[in-house]
């Protein structure tokens, strides 16, 4: 970043994010310009972008789909966009090139966590790197300590699997979502996923699976476990229930609501 910069603070600026990583901090400390989404929705992102020559902004995953959908249909010129963060939840490799083709940008991963930034990618990343891994730590020494599941890979990246708290207890087997969302995002049928334990008085937990309704074909129960069985997934890690929803409910942050998709189950 340097004095040319435009950063667009496109979510709340009370989380770390948006606020120095390197976000409006970041901005002024180099001379920058900052612009100030007043509401976090594509139909006043998009346009600032436009009208403000906008060079960089940060997204959640949820906020970068819902963009990308917004531009099926309406027309903006974003091509003073150079560099686009995501951040704020895990990121599946297959959105962070559409992501990259969409936009025509530069991606960069950003994992922190509410005291402060912890792994990024490299602007000088190649694509493999910047769309299946988190990046390397910031720390001088490379030192990390988190409480979610992640894999260190031999050239020193990390990649994130999952949070710990949201792994599924069901009759004292753990599963994690991640691995059945991605899977399930490879079926033609499904857009947007979400797994995620609901509570059952025989099990504890039972697996439920959240689509987002589209126009593609209704999957019912015994579709979803077949298919995820032709996948090789172990019986014990086969969905209980599958819901459709209309919308995704977000966060302050953009991010998708899990508890609130708990409470609606």
């Amino acid at each position: 970043m340097d004095r040319n910069s435009i950063y667009l603070a496109a979510l709340p600026m009370a989380h770390n994010f948006p606020l120095c990583c390197p976000g409006i901090l970041g901005t002024f400390a180099v001379g920058g310009k900052v612009v100030v989404c007043e509401v976090t929705s594509p139909d006043e992102i998009l346009p600032l972008i436009e009208e403000e020559k906008v060079t960089i902004t940060g997204f959640v995953p949820a906020i970068a789909n819902i963009c990308m959908d917004y531009l099926q249909y309406e027309d903006y010129d974003l091509s003073s966009l150079k560099i686009l963060q995501i951040g704020g939840s895990v990121l599946e490799p297959w959105l962070a090139e559409k992501i990259e083709e969409t936009f025509n940008v530069k991606l960069q991963q950003i994992f922190g966590i509410a005291e402060g930034l912890i792994l990024t990618t490299s602007i000088d990343d190649d694509e493999k790197t910047v769309w299946q891994t988190q990046g390397k730590p910031i720390s001088e020494h490379d030192e990390i300590l988190i409480v979610d599941k992640a894999r260190k890979l031999k050239d020193g990246n990390y990649q994130i699997a999952g949070r710990i708290k949201e792994i599924i207890n069901r009759a004292g087997e753990k599963i994690t979502p991640l691995e059945l969302e991605e899977i399930l995002l490879t079926y033609d049928c499904i857009n947007s996923v979400q797994v995620l334990g609901v509570p059952d008085k025989l099990h504890g937990e039972a697996i439920a699976v959240f689509i987002l309704k589209s126009e593609s074909k209704r999957l019912i129960l015994e579709e979803v476990r077949k298919f995820l069985i032709s996948n090789n997934v172990a019986d014990f890690k086969l969905p209980d229930a599958v819901k459709y929803i209309d919308s995704w409910p977000l966060t302050a942050l953009g991010k998708i609501d899990r508890n609130k998709l708990k409470e609606n189950f």
